[in-house]
């Protein structure tokens, strides 16, 4: 069942909303980019059309609890090939408060019995005729005098050996750098895909903070699910913002000076 939903009555609520516009924007990119029908996609996961739907436009409100929506991300996201787990756990679900155990000072006294006592009591005393036993069969104690320790003669003082400093190794000079450097800053959390001389080197969600560095040869690809969210520095130039807020976008840097920025909208 869907639930009804008008205004975000918690933090966690809010935070699910702008997690869902992220992920199923980026869901649905992916699936156009394989060019799967949205039936097709719901044939093989068993969810129906109309809740992918809202997945991907990101209505929560036409959605069953968190815990199924959380169910459905990782199903939809296991069909498009994409890290399953690591998409479920991008979208919040509120967690169950666990009880805590009684501690031993809140235990009934009934609980004690007559026997633990008189147990506890036998084990002190046993205890107490060991120590009592050892003290008594110990011999004396006896003390060694130390000897006196002779004072050394003094040796005539030699000269020290002069020794030579070895001369510093010469320094090692840097490899060049590679001619793409592309810095990534998240100043919102954001889906990224990373592509470097053509081979993937990273695709999941990068959170709020993290800063990430990637070099080529010939260029790199970078496709973000929340472009304002994304700031990218080329180069050692001036840091950008990739695009729009909550806007698909992806950049293209590449070892061409004259135009190394392409971007391109994916909306």
């Amino acid at each position: 069942m869907t639930r009804v939903m008008s205004e975000p009555t918690s933090p966690i609520e809010q935070q699910q909303i702008e997690q869902l516009v992220q992920i199923g924007a980026y869901l649905r990119q992916v699936r156009e980019d394989q060019l799967l029908a949205i039936e097709h996609v719901a044939t093989k996961t068993m969810i129906q059309p109309r809740l992918l739907r809202a997945i991907e436009e990101g209505k929560l409100e036409h959605l069953p609890e968190p815990v199924y929506v959380r169910g459905f991300l990782k199903r939809y996201a296991r069909e498009l090939g994409l890290d399953a787990e690591a998409i479920a756990q991008a979208f919040p679900v509120k967690k169950e408060t666990s009880v805590q155990p009684k501690s031993w000072s809140e235990v009934p006294a009934r609980q004690l019995r007559p026997y633990h006592l008189y147990a506890l009591y036998v084990a002190l005393i046993m205890a107490a005729i060991a120590g009592l036993s050892y003290l008594l069969t110990r011999g004396p104690i006896r003390t060694t005098a130390t000897a006196p320790t002779p004072t050394a003669l003094p040796s005539p003082e030699l000269p020290s050996p002069t020794v030579a400093e070895p001369s510093p190794a010469p320094a090692t000079p840097e490899p060049p750098a590679m001619p793409v450097q592309v810095e990534v800053t998240m100043q919102e959390q954001s889906w990224m895909r990373v592509v470097v001389d053509g081979e993937t080197e990273f695709e999941g969600m990068l959170n709020e903070g993290t800063q990430r560095t990637w070099t080529a040869n010939e260029e790199v690809q970078i496709r973000a699910g929340n472009a304002g969210g994304v700031l990218v520095e080329y180069n050692n130039q001036p840091a950008v913002l990739m695009g729009d807020r909550g806007t698909v976008q992806q950049v293209i840097f590449t070892a061409n000076g004259n135009s190394p920025i392409q971007n391109q909208s994916t909306q």
